[in-house]
Formats: C-alpha cells, structure tokens, sequence
C-alpha cells in the first residue's frame, strides 16, 4: 500500500511538473535537464555539441535541437574555443568577417522568447551583432530582427530592434569584454529583453509575422548592408521557443546556464 501511494504522488508531481511545460527530471535544474526539457522548443545551437579542437574552424553549426544548420565559407567561419572562461565550457569564436548564417524561411507561431549567451570584445571598430533574422516571410537577407551591441569600447548600450522598431538600454555593466545571457520575448504585441535575468526593457512596440527567413549569428544577414557588422567576440549557446516562458521554467532555465557556467557576473571575458 506505501509503495502504491508512493507510486501515486511521483505521478501526481510528474502530471504537475508536466504543466508548467517541462518533465520530471531530478530535481529543479539538475543534471539531467536541459533546454529541451521545455516544452516548444524549435532550436538550440550548444556549443558544447559541437565536435572539434581548439582553434578548429566552424563551417556548419548544426542544431542540437531542430534542423536549421547554420553554416558558411570556411574563409569566413568562426572557430571552436576553448578557454577559462565561461566555466571552462566550449564556445564558437566570431573575429572580423566571420559569420554564420541560413536563409532558408520556416514557420514559427508567436510568441517567439530566445536565450543567448555571448559576450563581445573591447573594440571600438565593430557594431558586434549577436544574431540577426528577418521575421517577414519576404526578400531574403532583410534584417528585421536584430540584437546587437554598437560601436564604442566603453559603450554599454544594447540595442534591440524588431521590425524596425528599437529599444535601446543601458546594461547593468560595460557590455565590452563580458559574458551575458541575455533573454529576448517577442511577440506581435510589446517585447521585452533581460541581461543575467535583470528586466532591461520592456514595451517595445512591434508587429511581427508569423515567419523566420533566414538566421545569422555573427553578423547582419546582408553583411554590406552597414559597415562593419560583424561581431568580435563569442556566443556559447542560442535558444528558440515558440511560447510564453512560464516563470518557473524560466527559473530551471537560468539554473540549467548557472549550474553550466557559473553565478552571472562569474563567466569572464
């Protein structure tokens, strides 16, 4: 009779952790879970997938979820790296002109909420785009959506546009020569980003289709549109879902990252 009553409560609590849009896995944010673990995700890039050598050239970076390999020229590629910081963790290095991208179009219903972890060198040469995507469904190498730093050493200004709408913010710290994770929620209604889990903005107006063509990391998706740019620095991790985060997945999520590499404000240049 205990071990059916048992049996009953560890259903019960699978049932419960099940609608919050994740699955029993041991214990809150433990080894065994991962961004996948979440329900309506649509693409993870893990640099810690990634098979290769320090210094190895990046030519194609496939998902670890999904199916939307981003690749290029390897004249153009970044590199894997390995390094102290960021935990020690695996992450793909993007120098001048090194970019990866994908311009195919898929569908995507809103609301979209993204995790990127990157961080950009002290350089006062370079906009240092994180990614860039293009959400109309229309011409190819557009770029609609875009998170990038801009151009300064000492700058700590985020700038966030979607749709040709921006917002632009001032970070907690110098954003040159740190990691961050930064979380975006975009929507067809007002979108908000965060830094190491700190509001930064919110209310950005927007008006998004119901499509992604094309995704680029590294750079614009149309690299000549504005002049350099590129990023110069890394990005150790980029995760796409197609639904509201709820508060307490967005909790398993950010321990998933701190348990990975490090409280926020650790992971080093």
């Amino acid at each position: 009779m205990k071990r059916l009553a048992a049996i009953l409560i560890l259903l019960a609590c699978n049932a419960h952790a099940q609608m919050d849009g994740f699955a029993l896995w041991g214990g809150a944010g433990g080894a065994s879970f991962t961004p996948a673990s979440v329900s309506n995700i649509v693409l993870w890039y893990n640099a810690s997938a990634i098979m290769a050598t320090n210094g190895q050239v990046i030519s194609s970076w496939q998902t670890s979820v999904g199916s939307f390999a981003l690749t290029n020229a390897a004249a153009n590629s970044p590199s894997y790296t390995n390094s102290t910081s960021i935990g020690g963790k695996p992450w793909v290095y993007f120098g001048a002109s090194n970019y990866l991208f994908n311009s195919a179009e898929t569908y995507l219903p809103q609301p979209l909420y993204i995790f990127v972890i990157a961080y950009t060198e002290t350089d006062t040469s370079y906009i240092n785009t994180f990614f860039a995507a293009n959400d109309r469904g229309g011409a190819a190498f557009t770029n609609d959506f875009i998170l990038f730093k801009g151009i300064g050493s000492s700058s700590n200004t985020l700038y966030y546009e979607n749709r040709g709408l921006s917002g632009h913010f001032t970070a907690p710290t110098n954003l040159a020569h740190s990691w961050y994770l930064f979380e975006i929620d975009a929507n067809a209604g007002l979108s908000a980003v965060w830094t190491n889990g700190i509001v930064a903005v919110t209310n950005i107006t927007a008006s998004m289709t119901n499509s992604l063509r094309g995704l680029s990391f590294g750079t614009l998706l149309n690299p000549t549109a504005i002049a350099n740019s590129y990023l110069r620095g890394g990005i150790a991790e980029f995760v796409l879902y197609t639904n509201a985060i709820t508060s307490g997945s967005r909790q398993l999520l950010h321990t998933y990252f701190t348990n990975k590499y490090g409280a926020f404000g650790t992971w080093g240049p």
